[in-house]
């Protein structure tokens, strides 16, 4: 059944798996309605800048017509000898490139000549192949047409901004001869002022060479002054990325740290779980240590008075055959009950300097009888002039034996036993390989638990004995086993010194 904590953990699971979901919506939406904010009021800024540089051109053009007009009209009206048009346009143009953003200011006839012009000649872009395809779209050269363009122009890519539209200061309609569409509106008001003014042959001829060339006025603009709205937009974009790019950042950083407390949490439950586990041992052993000592005493008067029955019964009766068998099994339990207080005993470490080679093969002489016996062949590869180690040489040499008996115990005949010795990453390790029945993998994690075994008269004590030796020295023990097929076990400790 399931608990209320288990619940709790199922739903903090459920939220740690949805939250980066969550978050990765979350970043998307941001993510798009930035982008529709942001590209929103860049057009908007853009629309208004071509707007405003669209009001200047239109300014500066009738700006021109019409003091074009006025100065013609004031000069013709003197007693004087009057000035060609040319001069009167080229001063009005002067006048029009000191205002502030404009650039160049020039007139053009149908031929794509510059007749006049004014402003900063260095930048002017009137005789470039793309402005004179800008001015063809101009067809109507009669009508009061405007067009307009963004252009860059020059290494330095500077942006400018054209308008052209008729240069008509006279506001003429049609032909220059008359008729519907002919002189008319301010040409006949004009007329009737100074048609008998002695200048008026000379105001005809100027004004029909200037309708009959029907020239076009070609403004440009600078367009930096006016591009401070799509700068600051650029930069509120740029911003506002950089702050999803944080947020962004941010949310990762958070499900990763999530992942984190997440895997902290199952490492603290599986630490958990090992502390309770080895309390419940340690208090366990502690039982047994205390039970073993009070049976030690009851088997030694077990043993003698089998011994003292032994010298009683006659050789005829059999009885001193079962008195041997009874001493024995008390031996067998005192050995037991010694192994068992010397896993619950605290570590007391006799250290020295010691070779592990020696070691091993002084191990290897105590079981050389056993390894002949079961016709097991033993290679031995231990590498020459390894560091030596600082510890017990009774605890190792129990270590290496337990080790081996198991690989012995673990094999028939013809099987092989092998001991290898080299340096790893500044431990020297010892690796010791049979090709036994193997260990199962559902026995494989518990092989180091006291008291646990797979053999009848095994107690269980042997490899919980040896991973406390290794502790002890502050080593490692690894296993690896396939049913069938043998097991590796790998001892690595602690390298103490230089061997001279």
């Amino acid at each position: 059944m399931m608990t209320e904590n288990d619940r709790g953990n199922r739903t903090k699971d459920f939220l740690y798996n949805l939250s980066p979901w969550i978050l990765a919506a979350a970043c998307f939406l941001l993510f798009g309605v930035l982008t529709l904010f942001t590209v929103n009021g860049y057009q908007r800024e853009k629309k208004l800048l071509v707007d405003a540089l669209v009001q200047k051109g239109s300014t500066i053009i009738r700006f021109i017509n019409s003091s074009s007009r006025e100065s013609m009209r004031a000069d013709f009206s003197g007693s004087q000898p009057s000035s060609s048009w040319q001069a009167h346009v080229r001063a009005v143009m002067e006048q029009a490139v000191e205002q502030p953003g404009v650039d160049y200011v020039a007139l053009v006839d149908p031929q794509n000549r510059i007749v006049l012009s004014a402003g900063d000649t260095s930048s002017r872009a009137s005789d470039s192949t793309s402005t004179l395809e800008f001015l063809s779209t101009l067809k109507d050269r009669n009508r009061r047409t405007f067009i307009s363009r963004n252009v860059e122009e020059g290494e330095s890519r500077d942006r400018f901004f054209q308008m052209a539209a008729p240069f008509n200061p006279f506001g003429i309609r049609g032909r220059a001869d008359g008729g519907r569409g002919g002189r008319g509106g301010m040409n006949a008001r004009m007329m009737s002022r100074y048609g008998h003014h002695p200048m008026d042959e000379n105001f005809s001829k100027e004004r029909d060479r200037l309708i009959q060339m029907r020239p076009l006025l070609l403004v440009q603009l600078r367009s930096e002054q006016f591009s401070s709205p799509i700068k600051r937009q650029i930069q509120q974009m740029t911003i506002l990325l950089l702050v999803f790019f944080l947020v962004a950042v941010g949310g990762i950083l958070s499900i990763l740290t999530l992942r984190g407390l997440k895997v902290s949490r199952v490492r603290i439950g599986r630490i958990e779980k090992e502390l309770q586990r080895s309390e419940r041992l340690a208090a366990l052993g502690k039982m047994a240590a205390g039970v073993a000592h009070e049976l030690r005493n009851p088997l030694s008067s077990i043993k003698g008075l089998a011994l003292l029955l032994k010298s009683k019964i006659n050789d005829e009766s059999g009885g001193k055959d079962t008195a041997d068998i009874l001493v024995g099994e008390v031996d067998r339990l005192d050995r037991s009950i010694g192994e068992l207080l010397d896993y619950a005993k605290p570590a007391r470490l006799n250290r020295k300097n010691l070779e592990i080679n020696t070691i091993v093969e002084k191990t290897v002489q105590l079981i050389a009888m056993d390894i002949k016996s079961q016709g097991i062949s033993l290679t031995l590869d231990l590498e020459e002039d390894l560091p030596g180690i600082n510890g017990d040489e009774d605890k190792l040499v129990q270590l290496f034996l337990n080790l081996l008996l198991n690989g012995l115990q673990a094999m028939e005949s013809d099987g092989l036993l092998s001991v290898k010795s080299f340096l790893k990453s500044g431990y020297i390790a010892v690796v010791i390989t049979d090709t036994g029945k193997g260990i199962s993998s559902e026995h494989l994690p518990r092989i180091f638990d006291p008291y646990f075994t797979t053999r009848s008269d095994g107690t269980g004590l042997g490899l919980a004995m040896s991973a406390k030796i290794v502790d002890e020295h502050e080593g490692k023990i690894t296993v690896t086993s396939e049913k069938g097929k043998g097991s590796r076990v790998e001892v690595v400790l602690p390298a103490a010194f230089k061997k001279r």
